[in-house]
């Protein structure tokens, strides 16, 4: 079977592999041209942004490519705001324009020096939520009547704009008003105007108005921003080197204060990226020849008004007679045709390469009939695959619907109260994935928080296996699961029994599985391979060596060798409260050193292919209740991360893992060792550590791509009771059994 290719970890790919139809992003020509363009500027004026138009090609692929090369991000919603930020751009590299913006997204990109272009007159009203305080980079974008100020440039049609203050009628001066009003400054001016000739005439003319209104209202200006608009790498049309020397020398500013920003699109993407469709089908009607291809002309001409493309024949035989074809896209649209080609005669299966498609394609595209192709990036020897084409699971995932038929099933057994758990699986994958819930008790919320249910024996139960066997075959299980720690053990001796029936076992391997099951023999593990753990003892008689020979002092934790869920753990402060403890026990105890000081705790996943720690939430605890903690709050720590990746070379995971952790004097200490979805790892799902897909990942054999730290800081969860509504005659049993 042929390997699965996902993310930034996939194998790499010739040209003959690239599966149809696809964009192609030459990763070093896109770097090339920001090079280019920043060059070009820099000679001229030292302080200048060139940034990346989101809204031109959003793909989050091409969106770390430009913040790599140096580009700040520039975007016209909350939407794409909330996009660059979670690419990795920081606030202070977004440049903040467009009427689509939040009050919430406007505020906190104020707040972290992102450069922020009003558009609207309610962003002027939202400027009274500012803390005090602070300085930010506030600009107004100018309306721009091109029959005025640059009547070349304009569109036949006529060069008025509806974006933008007016400066005529008035509505420029009221917004400057309403942000003096507030105490502030208007530091910048946006002059983004599309133009019908990309002309650096236009630049000239937007620069000198630019100037003409700063002067107007004495505005002290700490940038301008030119928008965006430019010819990229088209032979005949102006340059970077063109643009840059006219807005240089039509910007009247002391460029040792005052910041240049534009905002290419076209002159940025356009070039880099191609479109590759192949011939699927050939035939005549009357005397034309068609060729039907499996791409279509809403991938590259969205508006249909394109009449021209520069493109390439790929495996057409050098002998083929020259034809008259017409290139048809594979829609159902009587006008999806893309183009008629007047050459060498084109057969099923030959390819057809159209150069100069990366902008406002991708990010236009629509699901109809097909849903979004496959995207590809080529390094200057192999093609790796950047977006994997959508299929059902991505054009519904965020619909309510029942598992399609023979979708996956993700099996929890004992599934207990965990219902938000499951739902969360169901949000994440959608239709893609069977959730099936299983517990002993008929009563158990969480059977309902998935596709289906299941009432099983109890897990000492002789035929228990063989019930969850049957549940997998039924359900088309891929991935099997335990709530309950005890359970832990039992999937662990019967990996090898559910792999063979095609079902990932997410446990550990069986000798980790013990270490976990008894805390004493998980520390004295933890101990011989030199991992910093909690001082143990199994007993009361070594304890008391320990406490002569001054190892430890009192007061200490005593807690089950085997429990789970902190039942039967308390401090004990006198050594006269231990030793009635142990003198009728009412469990094997074992007696920790009292660790008085942060803990903390993290949700990790292990790649089963890899056996590495590839995604981790790290969150101190607000609040606990009996079973864990109720509300935390998440951090980031890459001394803790390279801790768990250490724990993990010793121990053998797969899948979810739930770590607890004490840190004192800069040094941390492994408590605990759940290898099960966490009672809080509801906060890692939140904040976006998807487990779920990482598991649909290593199902499918793709090996997961390190993540560990993606997520912000300062997330808290807060959870809280739910309910589920039930009859009696619903249940599976006697809820008194």
């Amino acid at each position: 079977m042929r390997e699965l290719v996902t993310g930034a970890r996939q194998k790499q790919l010739r040209w003959n592999e690239l599966e149809t139809p696809c964009f192609v992003i030459d990763a070093q020509g896109f770097v090339q041209n920001v090079d280019e363009f920043n060059t070009a500027l820099r000679k001229r004026i030292p302080s200048s942004i060139v940034t990346y138009s989101v809204k031109t090609n959003s793909l989050p692929y091409l969106l770390g490519l430009a913040k790599e090369a140096g580009c700040y991000a520039e975007v016209v919603s909350a939407d794409e705001y909330l996009l660059a930020k979670s690419v990795g751009f920081s606030v202070g590299n977004i440049v903040y324009n467009g009427p689509l913006k939040s009050r919430e997204t406007f505020i906190d990109a104020l707040v972290g020096g992102a450069y922020v272009n009003v558009e609207t007159k309610r962003e002027l009203t939202w400027l009274s939520d500012l803390p005090q305080g602070i300085t930010p980079k506030l600009g107004i974008r100018v309306n721009v009547d091109l029959d005025e100020v640059s009547p070349d440039d304009a569109s036949p049609t006529g060069g008025s704009s509806r974006f933008g203050f007016d400066v005529k009628n008035g509505e420029f001066q009221e917004a400057l008003r309403a942000v003096r009003a507030q105490g502030l400054a208007v530091c910048g001016l946006h002059m983004h105007r599309t133009s019908a000739t990309r002309s650096t005439d236009v630049y000239a003319h937007l620069s000198q108005y630019a100037m003409e209104v700063a002067r107007a209202h004495g505005l002290d200006l700490s940038y301008v921003d030119m928008g965006g608009g430019y010819y990229g790498r088209m032979p005949g049309k102006p340059g970077y080197d063109d643009y840059a020397e006219a807005l240089a020398n039509n910007l009247e500013l002391e460029w040792d204060k005052v910041t240049l920003i534009v905002e290419p699109g076209n002159a940025l993407l356009a070039s880099p990226v191609d479109y590759l469709t192949s011939v699927i089908d050939s035939k005549r009607i009357g005397a034309e020849r068609l060729l039907i291809c499996d791409g279509t002309r809403l991938d590259i001409d969205p508006f249909f008004h394109k009449s021209k493309y520069v493109y390439e024949l790929i495996g057409v035989r050098e002998d083929a007679p020259i034809q008259t074809q017409t290139l048809c896209g594979c829609t159902c649209l009587e006008n999806d045709v893309i183009t008629t080609i007047k050459d060498k005669e084109i057969e099923v299966g030959d390819r057809i390469l159209f150069k100069w498609e990366g902008a406002y394609t991708m990010a236009l595209t629509p699901n109809f009939i097909r849903f979004l192709p496959n995207v590809y990036a080529f390094d200057g020897e192999t093609y790796q695959l950047v977006r994997r084409k959508w299929g059902v699971s991505e054009a519904s995932q965020q619909s309510v619907m029942s598992a399609m038929p023979g979708a996956d099933g993700y099996l929890f057994l004992n599934a207990g109260r965990r219902t938000t758990l499951l739902k969360n699986l169901k949000k994440s994958l959608g239709v893609s994935a069977n959730v099936v819930a299983a517990d002993n008790w008929c009563v158990a919320p969480a059977l309902y928080g998935g596709d289906k249910y299941y009432l099983t024996p109890k897990i000492s139960d002789p035929e228990y296996l063989d019930y969850v066997y049957r549940i997998c075959e039924q359900e088309n299980v891929k991935a099997v699961t335990t709530c309950i720690d005890p359970e832990i053990e039992l999937l662990a001796s019967h990996r090898g029994d559910f792999a063979a029936r095609g079902v990932l076992a997410l446990c550990p391997n069986k000798q980790t599985a013990d270490l976990c099951f008894d805390k004493f023999k998980m520390f004295e593990y933890l101990v011989d391979q030199g991992i910093a753990t909690v001082l143990t003892y199994d007993n009361l008689c070594s304890f008391k060596e320990g406490l002569a020979a001054d190892e430890i002092s009192l007061p200490v934790f005593i807690k089950p060798r085997t429990g789970s869920g902190s039942v039967g753990a308390e401090r004990i402060d006198t050594l006269a409260e231990l030793e009635d403890r142990f003198r009728e026990p009412k469990y094997d105890y074992i007696i920790q050193e009292l660790m008085d000081c942060e803990d903390c705790d993290a949700d990790v996943y292990i790649d089963t292919i890899s056996h590495k720690p590839v995604a981790a939430l790290l969150k101190r605890k607000i609040e606990t209740r009996i079973g864990g903690a109720s509300k935390t709050i998440a951090f980031k720590d890459e001394r803790l991360f390279d801790f768990i990746r250490q724990i993990c070379t010793v121990l053998e995971f797969n899948g979810p893992v739930d770590m607890d952790f004490f840190y004192r004097d800069g040094v941390y200490y492994l408590s605990e060792v759940n290898p099960r979805f966490g009672g809080a790892y509801l906060h890692g799902f939140g904040a976006g550590v998807d487990f779920f897909k990482l598991i649909q990942n290593n199902i499918s054999g793709i090996e997961n791509p390190d993540q560990m730290g993606a997520y912000d800081e300062g997330s808290i969860m807060l959870m809280y009771d739910e309910v589920i509504m039930t009859h009696e005659r619903d249940l599976l049993g006697d809820y008194n059994d």
